[in-house]
């Protein structure tokens, strides 16, 4: 049984999640664009093998980039990596929108807000259910 078959395959998906986290961005291009040639299926390849397609994404959660006449026109992934993209992308627009109120001069230290918020309730009377 030879090693050199699996371990590679173990160790670019180790080595791919140390760049996405530590990486400069041409070491996080990089990655993706090796992840990407190893899913690169023609159009055709797509239609004769749509059921298994859609197994190999659901199980693999790796995008596939479609080619037609030899130029990529296509990515498709399954639904639960599509929902993870979107909701890291607003993730990632609420933390710009942060750092653009911080830039702006807009944000206070959290023990001012607290201590305003504790100061309000203090004059107010408790709610009543």
């Amino acid at each position: 049984m030879s090693r050199t078959r699996t371990r590679p395959l173990r160790h670019f998906g180790q080595t791919e999640k140390r760049h996405i986290q530590f990486g400069t961005q041409s070491d996080i291009l990089e990655a993706q664009a090796m992840k990407f040639s190893t899913h690169v299926r023609p159009l055709s390849y797509l239609k004769a093998n749509a059921a298994e397609v859609i197994l190999q994404l659901t199980a693999q959660r790796a995008p596939m980039v479609i080619t037609q006449n030899g130029e990529a026109k296509l990515v498709i992934q399954d639904v639960a990596s599509y929902d993870q993209a979107q909701e890291t992308l607003a993730l990632l627009k609420i933390l710009a929108l942060g750092q653009r109120e911080i830039d702006a001069g807009l944000a206070r230290p959290a023990t001012s807000v607290v201590e305003n918020l504790r100061a309000r309730n203090a004059g107010r009377e408790p709610a009543k259910d």
